[in-house]
């Protein structure tokens, strides 16, 4: 910050001097230069003639920041196909102006390639769409309010659906030579994501609820799988 004064109050009987620490040292005042503040202080400015010095006056300058903000990654999570980060960001001074959110994969050769996914006031974020079984890097950056700038990175893997062998059962109500339906009953423990089946292996079919029964008129696969709306697990049939 650069004081300036004006060119009323000086006189050629006596100079302006100024002091930064408080009065410990004084410098002449050059209008062509002002005076140069780096950080917040107080400044002394008073006239003297060189032995005696008159009534000064005291600016405080306290609109410096030049300090980072202070972040950190307060918890990350995943799913198979979201991640969900929320950051512990302050600064003191001019406060945070905004959050940037980047994710990021490794390239053949090690390198992490980030790609900017969102600029918000916000301190959480969920990153959706995303590859099931995949290690991610995520990077945050915080901006406070007149341009400081610090970052925080972590890694993290998004989940992978489970396999339909061992979670979900397929259950025939008859397993010997019939001219009748044969119903089949799908069952499963509880689970998070959606249960779902197919008698071609193209058309799935929600499941709603463990237990239900579906009728089967002349032979073909069953097929049940887990799915979380983008991604799928590994099949089970009968």
């Amino acid at each position: 910050i650069k004081i300036e004064l004006d060119e009323d109050i000086q006189d050629e009987d006596f100079k302006i001097e100024y002091s930064k620490d408080g009065g410990i040292t004084w410098e002449e005042y050059d209008p062509e230069k002002g005076i140069e503040v780096d950080e917040n202080t107080k400044v002394e400015i008073r006239p003297t003639d060189g032995s005696n010095h008159g009534e000064g006056i005291e600016v405080e300058i306290n609109n410096i920041d030049k300090t980072a903000p202070q972040i950190s990654i307060e918890n990350v999570s995943a799913t198979s196909k979201e991640i969900n980060i929320t950051v512990n960001a302050k600064d003191e001074q001019s406060g945070i102006k905004e959050y940037i959110y980047y994710l990021g994969k490794e390239n053949e050769n090690g390198e992490i390639q980030y790609i900017k996914y969102e600029q918000t006031d916000k301190p959480n974020y969920q990153y959706k769409n995303l590859q099931q079984g995949t290690n991610y890097h995520v990077k945050v950056e915080v901006v406070d309010n007149v341009g400081n700038m610090a970052s925080q990175e972590t890694s993290i893997q998004t989940a992978t659906i489970e396999n339909a062998q061992g979670a979900i059962t397929l259950t025939p109500s008859r397993r010997t030579w019939t001219n009748q339906n044969v119903e089949v009953s799908i069952s499963y423990e509880q689970t998070p994501y959606q249960v779902e089946y197919s008698t071609d292996g193209t058309l799935w079919i929600p499941v709603e609820k463990s237990g239900t029964i579906i009728t089967i008129e002349e032979n073909k696969v069953v097929y049940a799988r887990l799915t979380d709306g983008q991604d799928v697990g590994e099949v089970v049939s009968l």
